[in-house]
């Protein structure tokens, strides 16, 4: 294990820098510890998981919502509901419900990223300047006895999902109890107190002391109700109702073909995520059927399969692209840990014997590497960065620029 470095930001996170020994690369992990750390569990869960989870403080918080609205708010203390979003689209598709909250009365927050442009009567903030929430997710639920919050952090790596944004990992802390959310819901709201007026600190100031004077045994039904909304979790798919497992396989080598991207990559606007991109195309593959059979060829199809398959980690996704070329889609944080993986790739690749009769035979790769939404991914850079690997002489990875 290589030298880890602690540092504490706004969030309460834990920045570590770790040299992860399985795949020799440095990457930076971030695990957001904005709960009391007695409690609250930090745990990797995938997009799909923490959607359910989001999903149903939001049911309940609207169910409560329900009974608050028909007894009639505290004018001093109004249920608060506060939201960070990742970009733009993601709160865009949410801005209706926090719409809603505001309309009844609720103190509403909600902030991302970027320029902020009202929707759905609400007026965003523009979080900008505020590095510790760029890859945060955040919600924040508060109704006297209702107290929830959740955390996540984008960990920039992927989990088995049947799709790449069901598939994004993060680090995710959440607690509904009272206590622990509103001491985090405080440490939260603390980096952004200067962006809001006087009289939203004041009622959301209100809402949070409403929920720690609530009696606590107040909060069993909501207590059951989560329990309920969260039954999803129970059944998130690994895979898409009516999906053709056979006709999304590549028959030679065992792998996923292109069909299976068509599922599988999100469509534009959809997607937060980064990933790294890898071309990996058998060098000489024509020249080597020409010489020694189609078969040799199949062989070598074969062998570089298998090297990518040991070489992808759960979570990455790999299809044999075409006839002689690979497709690797792996989470991580930049190109320097895109290039480590295309570069060990050349290498076991080099390393690699080919089944009885072509034993004798060597085969090696040249990798083209991109960093790149998944969402949009620039082929034409990607293919231009395998050109030039060519161009160098074969057997190497190069990044686009």
């Amino acid at each position: 294990m290589g030298e880890s470095r602690d540092e504490t930001n706004l969030f309460g996170r834990s920045e570590m820098s770790i040299d992860r020994t399985r795949t020799g690369r440095a990457e930076r992990r971030r695990a957001p510890r904005p709960l009391p750390a007695t409690e609250a569990a930090t745990a990797p869960m995938t997009k799909a998981t923490l959607s359910v989870i989001t999903g149903a403080l939001q049911q309940v918080f609207a169910s409560s919502l329900g009974v608050s609205v028909a007894k009639g708010f505290d004018p001093a203390a109004p249920p608060l509901t506060f939201a960070f979003f990742q970009r733009h689209a993601y709160f865009s598709a949410a801005a209706a419900r926090f719409g809603a909250y505001q309309a009844v009365g609720v103190t509403t927050i909600v902030g991302f990223p970027g320029e902020a442009v009202p929707e759905a009567g609400i007026d965003p903030l523009d979080l900008t300047g505020r590095p510790e929430i760029d890859d945060a997710w955040v919600l924040g639920v508060f109704d006297g006895a209702l107290a929830g919050v959740v955390v996540a952090v984008d960990d920039k790596g992927l989990m088995p999902g049947p799709t790449l944004e069901a598939s994004r990992r993060f680090i995710v802390r959440w607690t509904v109890d009272p206590v622990e959310a509103v001491a985090a819901a405080r440490q939260l709201l603390a980096p952004i107190r200067p962006r809001l007026d006087r009289r939203t600190l004041a009622l959301a100031e209100g809402a949070l002391r409403r929920s720690e004077e609530t009696d606590p045994g107040e909060a069993a039904p909501h207590y059951l109700s989560l329990l309920q909304a969260l039954a999803p979790l129970a059944a998130l798919p690994t895979e898409l109702p009516g999906r053709d497992d056979i006709a999304e396989r590549d028959l030679l080598t065992g792998l996923h073909n292109r069909r299976f991207l068509e599922h599988y990559l999100p469509e534009a606007g959809e997607s937060g995520a980064t990933v790294a991109a890898l071309l990996v195309d058998v060098d000489d593959l024509g020249a080597l059927n020409e010489r020694l059979g189609v078969a040799a060829g199949d062989a070598a199809l074969v062998a570089v399969a298998g090297v990518l398959a040991a070489e992808h980690r759960a979570g990455d996704v790999l299809v044999r692209y075409g006839e002689d070329e690979f497709l690797l889609l792996a989470g991580v944080d930049g190109p320097d840990g895109a290039v480590a993986i295309a570069e060990r790739i050349v290498v076991a690749t080099r390393a690699a014997r080919l089944d009885y009769p072509f034993e004798a035979e060597t085969v090696t790769v040249s990798v083209g590497v991109i960093t790149a939404d998944p969402a949009d991914l620039p082929y034409e850079r990607l293919n231009d960065a395998l050109g030039l690997a060519k161009l160098l002489g074969k057997n190497v990875a190069r990044l686009a620029d």
